[in-house]
This record gives C-alpha cells, sequence and structure tokens, in this order.
C-alpha cells in the first residue's frame, strides 16, 4: 500500500509538472569557467558562504566500480576540505587528517546526504571505508560544522577541529537520498543502507518510510 501510494503520488507530480511547464516559455544558457586549482569532485557535500564555495567529501576518481574489492578504492577518497572562490580564481584547501578519526570517517565518505540552514551545514550517514572496523560501512552520523569558522580557519591555517560538532544513532545511517527541512523539522527519504562491501554482500534496507529529525542543538528526538 505503502509503495503503491508513493508511486501514485509520482505519476500525479510528473502529469502536473508537464501541465504547467507547457503554460512557461524561458530559456537557460550556461557558461563554462575554469577555475584554478579547483578539485574534480562528485557525491560530496557543499556549501556558499561569502561567495565562496565549500566542498567536503566525496570522491576523486569518477564514477565508481561495480566489481569487489575495488568498487570504492581508497585512492579515490577525497582527504580534502576545498574552498573555492569563484570570483577571485582562488582554491584553497586543508586536509582532513587533522580531524578526529570519526570526524574524518563521517566527512570524507560519499553519498551522504546534507543541508545548508544559514551558517550551518549538516552532513547525515554516507557510505565510505571505516579504519575502526577495517570494512565498507554506512555511517550512523550527523556532523554539524560552523560554515564561518570553517572558512576562516582554513583561510588562516589555524586549528579547525572547532568547527565540527558530531552525534550518532543507529537511524542516522542512511545514504543517497535526499535532506529537506520544514519548519524546525528535518526530513530525509528515499535512501539506502549498505552494511560491508556493496556488491559482495549486497544487503540493502531500503527506507520506505520519511523518518524525521528535529534538532536542539545537540540533542536528537527520533520520531517515526
Amino acid at each position: 500500500m505503502v509503495i503503491r501510494l508513493f508511486f501514485l503520488c509520482l505519476l500525479l507530480f510528473v502529469f502536473n509538472s508537464n501541465v504547467f511547464t507547457q503554460s512557461l516559455n524561458f530559456g537557460v544558457s550556461l557558461e563554462e569557467i575554469s577555475i584554478e586549482n579547483s578539485p574534480s569532485l562528485h557525491s560530496g557535500a557543499y556549501a556558499k558562504w561569502d561567495n565562496k564555495w565549500i566542498l567536503i567529501g566525496g570522491r576523486t576518481n569518477g564514477l565508481h566500480g561495480f566489481l569487489p574489492p575495488f568498487a570504492f578504492p581508497s585512492s579515490g577518497i577525497n582527504n580534502a576540505i576545498y574552498i573555492v572562490d569563484p570570483l577571485n580564481n582562488q582554491t584553497i584547501s586543508t586536509s582532513t587528517n587533522i580531524l578526529p578519526n570519526q570526524i574524518e570517517e563521517a566527512i570524507t565518505c560519499s553519498n551522504m546526504q546534507f543541508y545548508q540552514q544559514d551558517s550551518t551545514l549538516y552532513m547525515l550517514g554516507g557510505y565510505g571505508w571505516s579504519d575502526s572496523i577495517n570494512d565498507f560501512k554506512t555511517f550512523n552520523t550527523l556532523t554539524i560544522i560552523d560554515i564561518p569558522s570553517l572558512v576562516s580557519n582554513i583561510e588562516q591555517q589555524v586549528d579547525i577541529n572547532t568547527c565540527f560538532r558530531q552525534i550518532s544513532d543507529s537511524a542516522l545511517a542512511v545514504c543517497g537520498g535526499a535532506l529537506q527541512k520544514i519548519d524546525s523539522t528535518f526530513y530525509w527519504f528515499l535512501d539506502i543502507n549498505l552494511m560491508g562491501d556493496m556488491i559482495k554482500k549486497y544487503r540493502e534496507v531500503f527506507l520506505l518510510k520519511n523518518i524525521q529529525i528535529r534538532l536542539e542543538h545537540l540533542n536528537c528526538k527520533m520520531m517515526e
């Protein structure tokens, strides 16, 4: 019943979108720009602050493979936090290895969910390698990042540890999908939970219902 309802809503959305767009007349143009030393990344998180782009996590090796044990090689992990200034054609970065292991692993994974609210970036879940268990995992963490402090500290080349806070809960173990916010409640949906090697074990848990979280500083209340 839940699946049927979901696809019915999806079909109604597509139909209404087609009807709406037929009445619009507009064009879209794209201009390619080249920014010096900007990284090649995908499947990470990003934020915007003071006309700069903050790029965290994801992978550097393009489309991942599909045969174990080479699907997500460690050589493709993005172990840096980038600050890209498109107006001044500049890119600076700092290594993530100066962070505690638990935080570094969580923010260097891929396909995490993320959401920026004002000066705060929320990064949730994600899939990647964990040295602590010597295996791949879906991370069960919520990392909260103070964006202005992070940008300032990287620019001044000072410690960035104080820019991060983190909590963990089994309900946060998701990757893919989307994270959005309505009023004071965060919603994440259409996620998967991958355990171990994605292909060899191939155990996927699809979360078919939305889960809500209400954040009050670092206290999370889980509501189903």
